[in-house]
């Protein structure tokens, strides 16, 4: 019971009346114990009196009830909100940990496949739309064992690689970059070239694959994976598909459209490869990521 309604006036008043009503009704009683109180003028008198000290004490027994019922009401509303909120965190951290198990489990045919990676994964922090070329910020840094220019992956395919960072966060530059250059070739035909992107492109979620033949047997959809040269990223991770070819019009080359196959734009996890073997296998039959649909 609140401490502080015990000293109110009208508390105070209440257990003055009621008091008064005891001592009435407990003499009333002794008296009737000697005469008949309907049969005389003090019955008449008492008898009112007894019956309404004895609604003002029902009353009053019944105010304290509810007063302490309300007290449990309270106490039970405070522990059911804190059960409620345990339970809601439960449920946030479990959904949390079945996102990431589902996230890992992606990866483990390319681990299987690439027993030299060493992946680290990261969350997208930020998104800078302002550049062109969709680079973004992930929460892992020098701390984490994240390196300059490691590259930058999701289960579907080639994301970009680390061109800046710091102790706790990188920035990375995506496909869409014009300063990206990735060694490539497509698995049906194995015409390498490089792939890169401009601003024209990456505005519509573009790049392109330059320097192939004017007589090139890439179509569309062709498989366009990484080969390992250059040694930024290891061979056989898929970039995209081949979404047309075209003439260069600055040489007598033709260039291919590519479109990546990780969702660049809608990005929230990714995974950075701080390790793998750096040895070029361009030319070496090399076993291709498999997109995962």
């Amino acid at each position: 019971m609140d401490r502080f309604f015990l000293k109110r006036r009208s508390f105070k008043c209440l257990v003055l009346i009621l008091s008064f009503l005891i001592i009435i009704s407990t003499v009333s009683g002794l008296i009737g114990m000697w005469m008949e109180p309907q049969s005389t003028l003090l019955g008449a008198v008492v008898t009112p009196i007894q019956r309404f000290a004895t609604y003002i004490g029902d009353s009053v027994s019944e105010f304290f009830a509810t007063y302490h019922y309300n007290d449990q009401l309270r106490e039970e509303n405070e522990k059911l909100k804190t059960q409620l909120n345990e339970t809601t965190q439960n449920l946030i951290d479990f959904d949390a940990y079945r996102s990431e198990n589902e996230f890992l489990r992606e990866f483990l045919e390319i681990k299987k496949s690439n027993e030299d990676y060493e992946m680290a994964s990261a969350t997208v922090i930020a998104v800078d739309f302002t550049d062109g070329n969709l680079s973004f910020t992930i929460d892992k840094g020098t701390l984490d064992g994240i390196s300059l220019n490691d590259p930058v992956i999701t289960a579907q395919g080639v994301v970009g690689y680390v061109t800046n960072i710091q102790a706790t966060y990188s920035t990375v530059a995506s496909l869409l970059s014009s300063n990206i250059n990735v060694g490539a070739y497509a698995t049906r035909t194995g015409e390498y070239g490089i792939v890169t992107s401009n601003p024209t492109l990456s505005a519509d979620g573009y790049c392109r694959m330059n320097y192939l033949s004017s007589k090139t047997s890439i179509a569309n959809g062709d498989y366009i994976i990484t080969s390992g040269l250059g040694g930024l990223f290891p061979a056989g991770l898929v970039i995209g598909t081949v979404g047309e070819v075209r003439q260069d019009e600055t040489s007598v080359s033709s260039y291919a459209t590519i479109i990546p196959a990780a969702d660049i734009s809608d990005l929230k996890r990714v995974m950075i490869l701080t390790s793998f073997a750096s040895d070029e296998k361009q030319g070496e039959e090399v076993e291709i990521q498999q997109p995962v649909e």
